[in-house]
């Protein structure tokens, strides 16, 4: 009975784990939603050419931008009259240095009338963000209450050090903080572990919670993270579960497995398995999900992501299919079809459910974005990106050995890297202003992140599809 009670207690932290969602290496950025994370979890560490649209990230190639303001509007689809509805529209304002000053989230009533909503207000330390400040809107007082806000804070170096969280006092009308994340690094610049701490009402010492540990091949890809809890009693901390990352020698990962420690077996329980195929171009074609099926110690498909892409290696398409237990076979759900401007800048999303009864894809919800300005491409698709004064001018689907020029201050040395999708940095040289170079058949063909930097710090980015 109490080995049974034991298996028992070990199930209900198992299946407790089945709703929480784990790190997704590898996959396009426009999937980020899919993962829950607010976006200025993240705002801070993208690349400075590059829009947040609704956790969703559209990269701006090739395109100039000047103080302006984009618009997100949201549609569902009224079956009755065939008509898209707007219901929701997402106001992006942004400096002339491309960054997010402010965010304004309305929505529609059915006599047409554009409500408030949530308001945010970015401010930055340099070319870092410091603060985000959230504000709902009050109807009877037509004023914006506070919420909560978020402050970061960054090293010398430009990573980020701390994250705190602050919620706002109604009764003493103050800020107070709840919780707070602190960030170490390992020697070559990769995250060690981020450590969560949080606050008591009406106490002023920060408290442990909560710790991420993250374990590197000898290659300097991800193999491990650790998620431990703090045990305040004994003042120790206990591993909660772990994510077990099997990278290839490009670092493209191939799985990952994810697992709970159940304290009373003494040992690791599997939870779910992320399965990746990717395609010549070291996209992402299929992301295949798995639970272990305790009493038959195996994997069961569970379901499963299809990923379509461009010539740009942006998605272009993205099926989401649940397995059939007994009938053996894969069920649609829902598509997502993506679209782009001559950029490469995303334009709008259509999600559709799938009618298993009729056999056909019906319009379920639309994403559009509006931009107030024009975006500029060179000739023959040859893009020119221009940030902080320099410009990077390319072919994009880039053929190994084809010139890349990079513009910026005259005498000025750049520091030009190369990252994958994992975050590991593949190439790294320097380059006058004014010098072309190219990118040889060392490099494996796949999508990449290409920085650039002065002495002084980074400067902008662009993705870059590297093919042979």
């Amino acid at each position: 009975m109490k080995k049974l009670l034991l298996s028992f207690t070990c199930l209900i932290l198992v299946l407790g784990i089945y709703a929480q969602e784990f790190p997704i290496e590898n996959l396009p950025e426009i999937v980020r939603q899919d993962m829950m994370i607010e976006e200025e979890d993240f705002q801070d560490i993208l690349p400075q050419d590059s829009i947040v649209i609704n956790n969703e990230v559209g990269y701006y190639k090739g395109s100039q931008r000047t103080e302006s303001t984009d618009t997100i509007i949201y549609y569902k689809w009224h079956r009755a009259d065939e008509v898209w509805i707007p219901v929701h529209r997402l106001i992006k304002t942004y400096n002339a240095e491309e960054k997010v000053t402010g965010s304004l989230l309305q929505h529609r009533r059915p006599e047409g009338e554009w409500v408030n909503g949530v308001l945010k207000s970015y401010s930055y330390n340099g070319s870092y963000l410091a603060e985000v400040v959230v504000q709902f809107w009050h109807p009877q007082a037509q004023n914006w209450a506070n919420h909560f806000r978020k402050t970061f804070d960054h090293n010398d170096d430009g990573s980020l050090a701390q994250i705190i969280h602050y919620k706002w006092l109604w009764d003493v009308q103050e800020w107070a903080g709840k919780f707070r994340k602190v960030f170490a690094y390992n020697e070559d610049g990769s995250l060690a572990s981020d450590t969560v701490f949080i606050k008591r009402p009406f106490q002023d010492e920060w408290l442990y919670q909560h710790l991420d540990e993250f374990y590197y091949n000898e290659a300097g890809y991800k193999t491990i993270h650790m998620a431990s809890f703090f045990v305040p009693d004994s003042a120790i901390w206990k591993n909660m579960h772990r994510e077990l990352f099997n990278p290839d020698e490009a670092g493209l990962v191939q799985d990952i497995t994810v697992q709970h420690r159940c304290w009373h077996m003494q040992d690791w329980q599997n939870v779910k398995q992320i399965v990746f195929t990717y395609n010549d171009a070291g996209l992402a074609s299929e992301r295949l999900v798995k639970f272990w099926h305790r009493f038959d110690s195996t994997w069961v498909d569970a379901n499963r992501n299809l990923f379509t892409y461009d010539d740009f290696g942006n998605v272009d398409t993205m099926i989401f299919q649940r397995w059939r237990e007994g009938a053996e076979m894969w069920v649609n759900k829902e598509l997502n079809d993506f679209e782009y401007d001559a950029t490469g800048t995303l334009m709008s999303r259509l999600t559709q459910l799938w009618d298993p009864y009729a056999e056909e894809w019906r319009n379920f919800r639309l994403m559009e974005l509006v931009i107030d300005l024009k975006h500029l491409a060179g000739p023959s698709g040859v893009p020119e990106a221009q940030t902080n004064g320099i410009s990077i001018i390319f072919q994009n689907p880039y053929l190994v050995n084809q010139n890349i020029l990079v513009n910026g201050e005259e005498g000025e040395t750049y520091t030009v890297k190369l990252a994958g999708l994992s975050g590991q940095v593949v190439y790294n040289r320097q380059v006058n202003s004014g010098e072309t170079f190219s990118i040889g058949n060392e490099i494996l063909p796949g999508l990449y992140v290409m920085t650039v930097s002065d002495g002084t710090g980074f400067l902008k980015s662009s993705k870059i599809l590297i093919t042979r």
